[in-house]
């Protein structure tokens, strides 16, 4: 779906913000926002402004359309298709917008289980975006434990095991993803919202960057 410089225009108004204020934030040149109003600028030049109005609550939709999002977007994945889902949603995620993936509580045996046939599948995309993307991919797990499943796209670090929680999370673009195992079951609660996302980053990366590495 192509996004206008009157989509751009009509969700700068929707947020209450100028020109300036987008160019401050983007490292945009002010002619340059100007021509991006004016669907005058490649593609990717457009999009770092359509990232910074989406991360701001913009959803962009069919027919030219702007609307806000919900503050807070809750989707619910549930059994093994959830899962794979899930995975999906995490590809598709990393596939827009890279950046940085923060995983921690994980037991990737379990990873494997509920993934079933489509982990090669997922793994070998993931490896392929890692080429072609800027992303970074970092999973926690339990001391001790050397089962190491993404390896060609992720860095894994130790947690000793006395301040390892085995209730994994995910952080992926602007969404927190919370995974609950019971029994033969799983459930996904994937929360889409910009500060929660961003206060989970920032409090993997305080543990993580004081570990060494797997």
């Amino acid at each position: 779906m192509a996004i206008t410089g009157k989509q751009i225009g009509a969700a700068m108004h929707l947020l209450g913000i100028y020109s300036k204020d987008v160019c401050e934030a983007t490292a945009i040149a002010n002619l340059t926002m100007t021509r991006v109003l004016k669907d005058e600028v490649k593609e990717t030049t457009a999009k770092k402004v359509i990232e910074f109005l989406e991360a701001r609550g913009i959803e962009f939709t069919e027919y030219q359309g702007v609307c806000l999002k919900p503050k807070a977007l809750i989707t619910q994945y549930e059994g093994r298709e959830g899962f794979v889902d899930f995975l999906k949603d995490v590809l598709a995620t990393v596939t827009v917008h890279g950046g940085e993936i923060c995983v921690s509580g994980v037991d990737e045996r379990l990873f494997e289980k509920y993934a079933g046939e489509y982990l090669q599948t997922y793994m070998s995309l993931m490896s392929d975006q890692r080429k072609k993307n800027e992303f970074t991919f970092k999973i926690l797990i339990k001391e001790g434990d050397s089962h190491f499943v993404a390896t060609n796209y992720a860095e894994y670090r130790h947690v000793s095991a006395d301040s390892f929680v085995p209730v994994p999370f995910y952080v992926y673009g602007n969404k927190l993803a919370i995974i609950i195992y019971r029994d033969d079951d799983v459930t996904i609660n994937v929360t889409e919202c910009p500060p929660t996302a961003d206060g989970h980053r920032e409090q993997f990366n305080t543990i993580w960057n004081k570990l060494e590495k797997s």
